[in-house]
């Protein structure tokens, strides 16, 4: 026996019968959405660096309430200042240790440190006031008057000639990347510049003078900063 199967036809719907058709969801062009996503992603790093800049200046707020503080408590006496201001510093920097030193006479002595490795600091100590090797950080900021960055102490010429304060902090202080910041006077300053000047002797120094309106205090400034022995004024104007 054989079966044949005929597919059975279906009836047409008219007009009438038939459902209305659902509109498809609009869909963007893909080139507004790639600008879309690039808007979000760039609104995003932006949101991300106020909120950095917000944490930078809440930190520094942080750090200068406690400078004065120790200044309001201990009048007259820079060490414990001197010690405030590298624990801000290095936690600031996120550094690992930090070391302040008084140039005076060529030669620079340690007079205050943060965190420092033991066998590095009692090395430091020990050495007393020492002249800056050529190349090194400490040379170039005292050359420069600027803030110096060395990636790789261990790379330096000071280091290849083994130089014994480089070679210390090299293989004492474990010490790759350095930072030397030169410390200036200043009409911002939270401490007389005659105190700071009595504290370091014949140390040579420079005056940060911001602009103001008011010639009488200029003067008084500039007047001051010519009896502490200031061998330059840095005058910083702010714009809009």
């Amino acid at each position: 026996m054989t079966l044949a199967t005929v597919p059975k036809r279906r009836k047409r719907r008219t007009s009438a019968t038939a459902p209305p058709r659902q509109p498809r969801a609009a869909q963007q062009p893909r080139q507004t959405r790639g600008v879309k996503k690039t808007t979000v992603a760039l609104l995003q790093r932006e949101l991300d660096a106020a909120g950095r800049q917000l944490r930078q200046a809440q930190e520094q707020q942080t750090a200068t309430s406690e400078v004065l503080s120790i200044i309001s408590s201990s009048p007259g006496e820079l060490e414990p200042v001197f010690q405030t201001l590298m624990g801000n510093a290095v936690r600031l920097c996120e550094a690992k240790f930090g070391a302040l030193y008084l140039h005076e006479g060529g030669t620079l002595r340690m007079v205050a440190s943060h965190n420092l490795p033991p066998a590095f600091g009692e090395a430091r100590r020990q050495r007393g006031s020492f002249q800056p090797p050529a190349g090194g950080t400490l040379h170039e900021v005292i050359r420069s008057k600027q803030t110096v960055h060395i990636a790789n102490l261990a790379a330096t010429q000071a280091y290849a000639k083994r130089h014994p304060v480089t070679v210390d902090s090299v293989e004492l202080g474990g010490i790759r990347t350095s930072l030397g910041v030169p410390m200036l006077f200043s009409s911002q300053a939270s401490v007389a510049m005659e105190t700071c000047a009595a504290a370091m002797g014949s140390s040579p120094r420079w005056f940060q003078l911001y602009w103001s309106r008011m010639d009488g205090l200029m003067e008084s400034f500039v007047r001051r900063a010519e009896s502490c022995g200031c061998d330059a004024i840095v005058l910083t104007v702010d714009t809009k």
